[in-house]
């Protein structure tokens, strides 16, 4: 089974240059990953598969860092690494072309899934609360000199990828406590960094999340709520929020996109990046994530189906 160590015994011994990217619409964890390994593995590119999310944008503003822009194409490189996903469908247009992709396939992530990408190595570690805690682990077992940038970058990848905290476990607040210190003398470092990750949302966001609110469908069994519902946008923020809200359970789709997200409180039964797994069947696509957070993408037109499939289930978990 790969750990840190092998995988950079792996790392180590690959040869040209090396792209590394993440999934459609990246988020905080997997773009802070991919910028990290530019520490560690040299000839390194970074190509976004199609574009970041509006948080990663924020925070790449706020620390100076230049925009990823995405990758033209495979043919000048030798090797992929693929960050937080291990799955072609999660990398939009571009997955199919990386799996065709003759040289090296790495992937590093902490996602679940059963559909996983054909890769020549692969870095798998669900335990995990982000990939940025695995990049970490790399660069510590690489005994390679963090910046305070890249240590800012990295430890917002954590709290984000957590929810500020909600899914995080003893590894995540010592991998940050750590990276804080590397960042600073550890006074004002925490207060930087929550306020990259928690950045009051723009005004079209609140407004998606306060209607996905408005039109929640909520099903009591016992004690425990789950809830589903639908917004064009900024699912999993709308499903973080009814979770927020009270909801054990929240499942929010997009019947355009033909997405589902899912996010649990962190006191509910089950597993929502398996729960994801069983939408991802409905939708007839994919789908994944860890015990707290996950989504699920496919076919426009399953949505309503996919969200029942996750009530059902989350329901199940209640006994």
């Amino acid at each position: 089974m790969a750990d840190a160590r092998t995988a950079l015994q792996y790392l180590s011994r690959l040869k040209g240059k090396t792209l590394v990217t993440f999934q459609s619409l990246a988020d905080l964890d997997a773009v802070a990953s991919a910028y990290a390994l530019k520490l560690l593995v040299p000839r390194l590119e970074i190509g976004a598969a199609d574009s970041a999310n509006s948080q990663v944008k924020k925070v790449f503003k706020a620390l100076s860092l230049r925009q990823i822009e995405p990758f033209e194409s495979l043919e000048d490189f030798e090797n992929v690494i693929i960050v937080d996903a291990n799955n072609a469908a999660v990398l939009g247009k571009r997955g199919q072309e990386i799996q065709d992709f003759p040289g090296k396939i790495i992937v590093i992530d902490h996602h679940l899934h059963s559909k996983k990408m054909k890769s020549d190595f692969a870095w798998l570690e669900p335990e995990k609360t982000s990939t940025c805690e695995m990049v970490y682990a790399l660069l510590k077992e690489a005994k390679k000199k963090i910046d305070a940038r890249t240590a800012l970058l990295l430890a917002a990848g954590i709290i984000s990828d957590t929810a500020v905290w909600k899914s995080a476990n003893d590894d995540s607040f010592l991998a940050v406590g750590e990276l804080l210190k590397l960042a600073g003398k550890g006074e004002k470092e925490y207060e930087t960094v929550m306020k990259l990750v928690s950045s009051r949302p723009d005004v079209s966001h609140r407004k998606k999340r306060l209607d996905a609110a408005a039109r929640a469908e909520v099903t009591q069994k016992g004690e425990v709520l789950v809830a589903v519902s639908t917004s064009e946008g900024f699912e999993m923020s709308c499903a973080a929020a009814l979770v927020e809200l009270g909801c054990d359970y929240a499942f929010v789709g997009n019947p355009k996109k033909g997405r589902v997200f899912g996010v649990k409180a962190a006191s509910a039964k089950g597993n929502i990046g398996l729960i994801m797994e069983a939408a991802g069947e409905v939708l007839e696509g994919s789908g994944g994530g860890h015990e707290n957070v996950g989504g699920a993408e496919g076919k426009s037109e399953k949505v309503r189906n996919a969200l029942e499939k996750c009530r059902e289930l989350a329901l199940k978990e209640c006994g």
